[in-house]
């Protein structure tokens, strides 16, 4: 190697460091801003015109879809993302009429679709939502058609959680159960109920009504597990462990890390540590063990604060505590 003329030691050694801004931060990288190399975090706006990083699974949110290899005349787009995110773009068809499918794999973290949304890179057409208002998608296997109209993506189908009756989870509807029947967790301290959610929806919270507070209870979410009156609560989504009861009355439990992504089917969960708190029911009076709760409403012996697997369970007293998501 020929050292520069005049000689002087203006090269850098590979692996020094030299130039770049210390101390070195993480999750951020190294732009230009008013003449000097600052480090910045990354942001829409950096990669807007990179496809690539802005596919399912890559770096921001909101992303541009790029077209699958071969997407004519029905293209099919997988989604698996980590978290929450937000779709505004797809690729510019090939031609008009083109269709893809979106599916959901995964975890089913929810994705939104937003309508006309702005800031898209070059090549991408903004998406048309039926309504002309965002949905959302979530939980597996849930899909999402759209075609191309020459410039607009428009929705023509959708298969998502999101379109169940109410849009959110519940164990019975909560407008029917007015009154004044507040039951504690039955037979005695660290019982565990879970009961069968109908509805479906993305959730940050548990609420229900608290008849009389005492010590402390746990709420949760899981996923079924097998089908028909042999289903019982499965995989453990999310959990607030375990929290001073809240005061008398309407009560809202926060789940940190969501939203979560509850289907119709799954399994909410209410555990307390003592006998005295007591809670919203549904009018009913309790049948303790009945066969007639399999599928709908189990319980658990020992399962303070609600556990991560589900175990040791039977039927459950014929009363259905009033709770649900949002």
């Amino acid at each position: 190697m020929t050292a520069p003329s005049p000689a002087t030691t203006n090269w850098v050694p590979l692996g020094s460091g030299a130039g770049i801004p210390t101390p070195v931060v993480n999750g951020q990288w190294v732009k230009g801003s008013g003449g000097a190399a600052v480090w910045s975090a990354i942001t829409s706006a950096d990669v807007s015109n990179l496809a690539g990083l802005n596919a399912p699974g890559g770096l921001v949110s909101p992303f541009d879809i790029p077209l699958p290899a071969g997407a004519a005349p029905l293209g099919i787009v997988q989604l698996n993302p980590g978290a929450a995110s937000s779709v505004r773009s797809i690729q510019n068809g090939l031609y008009n009429g083109q269709r893809i499918v979106v599916v959901m794999q995964g975890s089913g973290a929810p994705v939104t679709f937003l309508n006309n949304s702005g800031g898209r890179p070059g090549g991408y057409g903004p998406l048309q939502t039926r309504d002309g208002n965002p949905f959302t998608l979530f939980g597996y296997m849930r899909t999402a058609e759209f075609y191309y109209d020459g410039f607009y993506w428009c929705e023509c189908d959708r298969n998502s959680v999101v379109e169940t009756p109410w849009g959110f989870p519940y164990t019975v509807r909560p407008d029917t159960a007015n009154g004044t029947t507040n039951v504690t967790v039955p037979d005695g301290a660290n019982r565990c109920v879970y009961h069968r959610v109908t509805d479906g929806g993305a959730v940050t919270l548990v609420w229900l009504w608290v008849g009389v507070s005492s010590g402390n209870i746990s709420v949760a979410f899981y996923r079924n597990s097998g089908a028909g009156r042999a289903a019982v609560p499965g995989a453990l989504i999310v959990s607030s462990g375990s929290v001073a009861c809240p005061t008398a009355g309407y009560a809202e439990i926060a789940l940190s890390g969501g939203p979560y992504a509850i289907t119709p089917g799954d399994w909410i969960a209410l555990a307390a540590d003592n006998v005295t708190a007591a809670f919203r029911t549904a009018p009913a009076t309790a049948e303790s063990g009945s066969a007639l709760t399999k599928g709908a409403t189990l319980y658990q012996a020992s399962g303070f604060p609600c556990p991560t697997t589900p175990s040791g369970l039977g039927p459950g007293a014929a009363r259905v505590f009033v709770m649900g998501g949002g």
